[in-house]
């Protein structure tokens, strides 16, 4: 599984890029850096926090997972 820690902006604005259905996850960035984002009660926290490849990668095992999950 993937550790989710608070979401806090680093430097600039954050650019959505994608959002799952229901609006679970956003996938996200910040001057060059890749993350995914989820809303909680406090805001939002983030996971994969890096390069394109991974965050991408991860991406698209949380948004296929929920897809098969909301299908059965």
């Amino acid at each position: 599984m993937h550790t989710w820690n608070p979401h806090t902006p680093h430097i600039g604005r954050v650019h959505v890029h994608q959002i799952s259905c229901c609006d679970e996850y956003q996938f996200a960035s910040e001057a060059g850096v890749y993350f995914l984002l989820r809303r909680t009660e406090d805001g939002y926290e983030e996971t994969a926090r890096g390069p394109y490849a991974l965050t991408a990668r991860i991406w698209l095992e949380l948004t296929q997972h929920h897809q098969h999950a909301t299908q059965d």
